[in-house]
């Protein structure tokens, strides 16, 4: 129970006392998802919620935090959203050719979720700490984070995660006393900068660029000045603003500049990261896909929690089926889910333009609208026009594709035969699809243990590719926004 000091928005006291919270739309009113329930009388439920919330949830004093600004102290209760299935590394051990007495620790930032990897001076992994991204109660996605920045305050959402940190570092700290650390930090370019609290607006103004454009080495202590812990922090830095670290600590991990042939990457999550690999040279891009592939902007989407809707199939009375994460009672839909019940429904309840005949029903409560569909259309023509924009540049076709390398939380649970089906993929690519999981943190822990960065890769071999600037790509995003 939380206690909300009169004339305050709920939303922003929760941001400011940095109680994690969603709020997918950065505090419109518009996602449904910053859910609080009103311990005494609810306040009058506004037109926002009375589209977002089921008459159950109203009645019961479920309220959007983002509407409401109480007239005197009021107690409110937080809705438990269930455990949220965090991707890790996978890995139990790296390899170390320098033996020294440092432990390092390995840390991606990503827009969702964070996750640390804790490893001794032998490459054995001692410990795996996830979390959520707490920066989610300032928007599901980088560019609602930036505008928050630049328009409302400079600081607060890097605070957030820099207090979220430097509590699981003094923790892990006080867990092996009076050792050294290396610890190296990887994420997206505007990740990144929340991190270092750079400038984030040369990310999205033209001719978008970074404030960080190097490699750069810390002490922990000047970073984190509470923290006791000895030893520095050494933050790898984006090759551009549509390329991060955490993409080059992909390719580092998948030994991408040690390959040939061609081969295609994607790391897909809240933004879409996409490297072609073609004669040597690494194309890479990332797409402005939105949350919708965890479960954002969608009226009944949620991340991959317990009682996710992750699979949806067709009953053998034609009736729509569902399964969910560790078969808890349903209480969302997760992007796999998503991806899954159009590819059921597509041809029948829905045509290939994304026009349904009528709301399609799983539950109840949870559901299909066209809006859904509209706003899923636009992230997957993001990333299949990504795809195509790059086989188009290398001038590679699809089939000479030789392997397809899926990164991500969400790669992990999706089914590919859907994905191909609804037009989210090539079909060529079907057969090349290898799960790579989070390639990003063990490119990350590789690079704690390497000599010289350059050792692993040649950033001289990255072309950065700026999908805007394409003329091809509305014509094909138009295309694409269909299911097929």
């Amino acid at each position: 129970m939380r206690i909300i000091k009169k004339d305050r928005n709920v939303l922003d006291f929760l941001r400011e006392n940095k109680v994690p919270i969603d709020a997918v739309c950065n505090g419109k009113g518009t996602c449904g998802r910053c859910k609080v329930k009103f311990i005494d009388a609810a306040p009058t439920s506004t037109s926002e919620e009375k589209e977002t919330l089921t008459v159950a949830e109203i009645d019961a004093g479920i309220r959007l935090a983002c509407r409401h600004t109480v007239a005197q102290d009021t107690a409110i209760q937080l809705l438990d959203e269930g455990e949220y299935t965090i991707l890790g590394s996978s890995s139990t051990h790296f390899h170390v050719e320098h033996k020294d007495d440092l432990l390092r620790i390995a840390i991606d930032i990503g827009t969702t979720t964070v996750v640390l990897l804790v490893i001794d001076s032998d490459g054995k992994v001692l410990d795996e700490i996830r979390f959520l991204n707490p920066q989610r109660s300032y928007g599901a996605d980088v560019l609602s984070r930036i505008q928050y920045t630049l328009e409302t305050d400079p600081n607060k959402v890097s605070d957030v995660l820099l207090a979220q940190l430097s509590k699981t570092l003094s923790r892990i700290s006080l867990s092996y006393p009076k050792r050294t650390f290396r610890i190296g930090v990887t994420g997206n370019p505007t990740m990144t900068h929340l991190f270092m609290r750079a400038d984030v607006g040369p990310i999205i103004h033209i001719p978008y660029s970074c404030a960080i454009k190097l490699t750069q080495t810390f002490l922990i202590s000047n970073l984190f000045p509470t923290l006791t812990m000895l030893g520095e922090i050494v933050v790898y830095p984006p090759i551009s603003a549509y390329v991060g670290a955490d993409i080059v600590c992909g390719l580092i991990d998948l030994d991408f500049f040690f390959r040939t042939g061609n081969h295609l990457f994607l790391d897909l999550g809240t933004n879409g990261e996409l490297v072609l690999l073609k004669d040597g040279i690494a194309y890479a891009t990332s797409t402005a896909a939105g949350p919708a592939f965890e479960g954002g902007n969608l009226s009944c989407g949620c991340g991959s929690v317990d009682g996710a809707i992750s699979d949806v199939f067709r009953n053998r009375d034609g009736t729509l089926g569902y399964a969910t994460i560790h078969d808890m009672d349903p209480v969302g839909i997760c992007g796999s889910g998503y991806i899954d019940l159009f590819s059921v429904i597509l041809g029948k309840e829905m045509d290939e333009a994304g026009y349904l005949e009528a709301q399609v029903e799983l539950t109840p409560i949870l559901g299909l609208t066209q809006l859904d569909v509209r706003n899923f259309q636009l992230a997957k023509s993001a990333i299949r026009s990504g795809i195509e924009i790059l086989l188009k540049m290398s001038d590679t076709k699809p089939e000479e594709i030789e392997r397809f390398d899926l990164a991500g939380g969400f790669g992990s649970a999706l089914s590919i035969d859907a994905a191909i089906k609804i037009g989210l993929f090539p079909g060529e690519l079907k057969h090349k699809v290898h799960i790579v999981g989070n390639t990003a943190l063990r490119g990350a822990a590789k690079l704690l243990f390497a000599a010289s960065e350059t050792t692993l890769f040649d950033p001289t071999r990255i072309v950065s590719v700026e999908l805007a600037s394409d003329p091809a790509l509305m014509e094909l995003f138009t295309e694409y926004l269909y299911f097929n």
